[in-house]
């Protein structure tokens, strides 16, 4: 059982919740704030993103900080989420286009979804893994259909203000 929490400074720390009076672990990439991080289901991996356009995925099976840099973006990395078998990793970005990234193959280029006008702030996958939504500051909903080579998606609907939350 574990907590993260990120940081402007640049950190992230990780909370062991059976020894809560324990010193976390800091996990420092030195890219600026953490803007959003997120577990995967398998409790291998935690994935951070912010200031800098570089994910970071770090190892929890290892005790020293080992990560691997995932990079694609273009901008500020605003949101992070697992799909529920923890094999795909979603990235939301300032860069409009939000990202898929394979976690068999993490050295491998993402796949990168096109159609948001503004910085995609939010995502969120369906719990069978099929379906990926996306909010965004040009106020629309959209739908991705997973697996398949060129994932395409479908406008939901348009708010009046920024997607914030899905």
């Amino acid at each position: 059982r574990r907590l993260a929490s990120g940081s402007e400074d640049g950190t992230a720390l990780l909370w062991n919740l059976e020894q809560p009076s324990a010193v976390p672990r800091e996990l420092n990439g030195r890219d600026g704030r953490v803007q959003t991080l997120a577990f995967d289901p398998r409790n291998r991996w935690l994935a951070t993103g912010g200031e800098g356009s570089t994910l970071r995925l770090w190892d929890l099976k290892q005790s020293s900080a080992k990560t691997l840099e995932l990079r694609g973006h273009e901008a500020e990395v605003r949101v992070l989420a697992f799909d529920p078998g923890g094999r795909w990793l979603a990235s939301g970005s300032k860069d409009r286009s939000p990202r898929l990234w394979d976690l068999e193959r993490p050295t491998a280029k993402p796949l990168v979804l096109r159609g948001h006008k503004e910085a995609v702030e939010t995502l969120a996958f369906d719990p069978r893994g099929r379906w990926l939504a996306t909010g965004s500051d040009d106020k629309t909903v959209r739908l991705w259909a997973l697996g398949r080579s060129q994932a395409g998606s479908s406008v939901l609907g348009e708010h009046e203000g920024n997607v914030r939350a899905l």
